[in-house]
């Protein structure tokens, strides 16, 4: 089953027939060509905003994806006003939610199958980040280069 059936199942007949008829107010059927593209744009855009691809057996696109079937046909007519901000505001905030859960901006855990073993920890030695060879890398350190006050380096 194709989005735009989707939407056609969720959104009101007369709704949809208003959309897809802008001009024409003897329509009597929703304008299939006209949901079809819609319905292709936002498939595209859901790809693009979350970095998933569309799909109709998880509920949760098919509610942002009807909801931007909705918005787009409002952009295609030129509706604007307070209640086209706040359906296109809801449903940028669905691919957002959609995104950061199980799409692309998902935080990445680490994971290893390192086979290395930490070092024994020597009591009264100072940790490698702390020996003298270090000194020229922190500023106004006793042993640091002061003269160009780039940190020693030499740049």
């Amino acid at each position: 089953m194709a989005l735009a059936d989707r939407v056609q199942e969720r959104i009101a007949t007369q709704l949809l027939l208003e959309l897809t008829n802008q001009g024409l107010p003897a329509a009597t059927s929703v304008d299939l060509t006209k949901l079809g593209y819609a319905a292709a744009d936002v498939e595209a855009e859901f790809e693009v905003e979350t970095g998933l691809a569309y799909d109709e057996t998880v509920a949760l696109h098919v509610a942002a994806a009807s909801q931007g079937v909705v918005v787009k046909l409002m952009e295609y007519s030129g509706i604007t006003g307070r209640n086209t901000e706040q359906l296109t505001s809801r449903y940028r905030k669905m691919l957002i939610r959609i995104a950061q859960t199980t799409g692309s901006e998902r935080r990445l855990l680490p994971t290893s199958n390192s086979v290395l073993e930490p070092s024994e920890e020597n009591q009264d030695a100072r940790p490698d980040y702390d020996r003298r060879r270090w000194q020229d890398f922190v500023p106004d350190s006793a042993g640091a280069d002061q003269s160009d006050g780039r940190l020693g380096l030499g740049l």
